[in-house]
Parts: C-alpha cells; structure tokens; sequence
C-alpha cells in the first residue's frame, strides 16, 4: 500500500507538471500571436501613410502606431535581444512570403505598382533583420535556426 501511494503521487506530480508547462506554452504562443498581430498591424499602417501624406501627418496616425509600438514592446519586454530579432525576423518573413504567395496565384499583381511597392519595402525589412542576425553573437543552436530560417521555402 506504501509503494502504491507513492506510485500515484509521483504519477501526479508529473501531470501536474506537465499541464504546468503545456500552458506555459500557450502562452508563450499566444504571445508571439499577438506581437505577429501588433507587427502586420504596424505595417499596415506604415503602408498607408506612405501613399497617403495626409494620413501620415494626422493624430489618428501617430496614435496607431503608438498603441502598436506599445504593444509590441510588451510581447518582448522580457525577450534577450536575440530572440526579439529572431521574432521580428520570422514574422516578417511570414509576411513576405504571403506576398510572394499573392504574387504566384495572381501574376497580375506584379503590374500593380504599389502592390510592389509593399512587397519591396517587406523585402527591405527582411534584409534589414537578416543582417542584424548576421552581425548578433549567436549560439550554435541560433545559428542553426538562422540558417534554417534563410533557407526555409
């Protein structure tokens, strides 16, 4: 009967720390969701103000950006400063590519000049990530998930 008490207890604290780190995770996903979210929603706004001065130079703009700048620094308030590149790097991958996407179903797209526009200044962002992480002091580990994120299709 000893052992068998002992036997649950320890089956127990292994649950119990598993659900511990699975929701850790989530959160930890969630987070990266809504940087991503604040991140396109910067670029959105970015994008308008660069063909629309009158947007660009208005409150409602500065406001925007304000709030998003803000929440962004509080998805990475507590991120080294690797990980925060690595986050900007991959998500603006990820917009880059959905670009890239549009452009393959709709070749028409690459006629639209401020389509390429977008698409030009998403490239720049991603070069510009691309050489902060080139020039950040990486572990082997970071290295490998750089190289993988370059080489990704």
């Amino acid at each position: 009967m000893k052992y068998f008490s002992i036997y649950v207890f320890i089956i127990f604290c292994s649950l119990l720390m598993g659900s511990c780190s699975n929701k850790k995770k989530t959160q930890e996903e969630q987070k990266k969701e809504q940087f991503e979210d604040a991140f396109i929603n910067s670029e959105e706004l970015q994008e308008k103000a660069a063909h629309d001065s009158v947007f660009a130079k208005s409150k409602e703009y500065a406001s925007q950006m304000e709030k998003t700048s803000i929440e962004m620094s509080k998805k990475t308030f507590n991120m080294k400063e690797n990980d925060k590149l690595f986050l900007e790097f991959e998500v603006a991958l990820k917009a880059l590519k959905e670009c890239t996407d549009k452009i393959k179903k709709n070749p028409e797209l690459s006629k639209d000049n401020l389509f390429m526009e977008n698409t030009q200044a998403k490239i720049d962002k991603v070069l510009e990530y691309q050489q902060s992480l080139k020039k950040a002091q990486l572990n082997s580990i970071e290295k490998k998930k750089f190289y993988e994120l370059c080489h990704q299709k």
